[in-house]
């Protein structure tokens, strides 16, 4: 872990020093966000964006053509437990797609987005909250260099090594259990058509993944980088406290508005994406059982399934981990409000701060609908995963 946090310590210093204006490397890290999300045809970080773009109508095409192959091939399997499986572990990935296309394309997106690019205006050019707009924009360029790479190389790797198994055991292998209705994969010519539809369909999950997933973590780091800015603010507060009563009531007045913005933001996006994490949740917690279920019972070692269960852990996790951080850093902020020298505040003054605690000590969480979305919720999932696939193995 060392030589990680010394690269990343190296992009951050030289992201830094390259910039000096917060909202221009904001800029910088959105559009980084956008050339992968356009991929797919849903750049909703553009103010021009449009659903009818010839990318994400093909991307539409796709998932369904995907279904309905999905659904011949259950009916061609049909009786044949394992190839049944092999099948089915990659369907509930075209659910997910449509999931994830509708929530990562709606307009809730851009304009949370503009949120965050009007924050980092900082208009009263306060030193700590520059910096601190510097680290977030720095920490949403980092999460595109980090989190773009794997995805590629997974799903990279997953076609290329069933080209290898292929020619190591001269016999055909693709890299999942469906195929193309009226083609024969034992031959050449159907070997290579299945084949690049595969590679076409492992290309368009893992580019639409890693889009929404870039697209979550910019908004979560902003919502951190929120609570961030409030903290420095009740810093500067308890400090003001004992000097100038005008400047403290500004201060004051200017992190309720800030944190009520906050709350706002993150409202928007609990109640923009409960459902679709809920349906996220269910076709994750689905394929990693089935996935597993083959992994340990199948007579070869399935690398393709074991690629996709840790793409599936890794997609269950990263909600989970920025959850987790939200509320740890919202739990700072809390005890920076209980910092603050009440006593040396005018009766007004703590009034406000008694409804600011109050309002931190009831934060809004992201959630399924069900649960928050936090590490303590994805080990409860896994303690579920666990329990399914133990119910499957006993009855196998």
């Amino acid at each position: 872990m060392e030589p990680l946090r010394r690269r990343i310590r190296r992009w951050r210093n030289g992201l830094e020093s390259e910039f000096t204006d917060p909202k221009t490397f904001f800029k910088k890290a959105c559009s980084s966000v956008s050339k992968y999300t356009a991929i797919c045809g849903w750049e909703r970080f553009e103010a021009n964006y449009t659903r009818l773009n010839v990318r994400f109508i093909f991307l539409m095409v796709d998932i369904f053509f995907y279904m309905v192959v999905s659904i011949w091939c259950f009916k061609n399997f049909w009786g044949q437990r394992m190839e049944f499986i092999f099948c089915f572990v990659t369907f509930g990935l075209s659910f997910q797609g449509l999931v994830k296309a509708y929530i990562y394309s709606h307009d809730t997106i851009y304009d949370l987005l503009q949120y965050n690019m009007k924050r980092f205006e900082n208009p009263k050019k306060i030193p700590e909250i520059h910096t601190s707009l510097m680290k977030t924009a720095s920490w949403c360029t980092i999460s595109v260099k980090l989190i773009a790479p794997a995805y590629f190389t997974l799903a990279a790797f997953t076609v290329i090594f069933s080209v290898v198994i292929s020619a190591f055991n001269r016999r055909f292998e693709l890299p999942f259990g469906f195929f193309i209705p009226g083609v024969d994969r034992t031959t050449w010519v159907g070997y290579l058509l299945n084949l690049a539809f595969h590679t076409l369909q492992a290309f368009e999950a893992g580019a639409g993944l890693l889009a929404t997933d870039l697209c979550f973590f910019n908004l979560m780091i902003n919502a951190i980088g929120q609570l961030d800015v409030l903290i420095i603010g009740l810093k500067k507060l308890g400090e003001a406290a004992t000097s100038d009563e005008l400047a403290e009531t500004e201060l004051l007045n200017d992190i309720i508005e800030k944190h009520v913005e906050h709350v706002k933001y993150l409202s928007a996006m609990e109640s923009h994406m409960k459902a679709g994490y809920f349906i996220n949740n269910v076709c994750l917690i689905t394929e990693l059982v089935t996935c597993l279920h083959v992994v340990l019972t199948n007579d070869e070692i399935w690398f393709t399934g074991i690629s996709l269960a840790i793409c599936y852990s890794f997609q269950l996790v990263i909600p989970c981990f920025m959850g987790t951080f939200l509320s740890s850093k919202n739990d700072e902020l809390i005890r920076e409000i209980y910092n603050i020298p009440w006593n040396e505040l005018p009766i007004p003054a703590q009034h406000s701060l008694q409804l600011l605690l109050h309002a931190a000590q009831t934060p809004v969480t992201l959630s399924d609908g069900f649960a928050p979305i936090d590490l303590d919720s994805f080990l409860e999932i896994y303690k579920k995963i666990y329990s399914y696939l133990a119910m499957i193995q006993n009855i196998n």
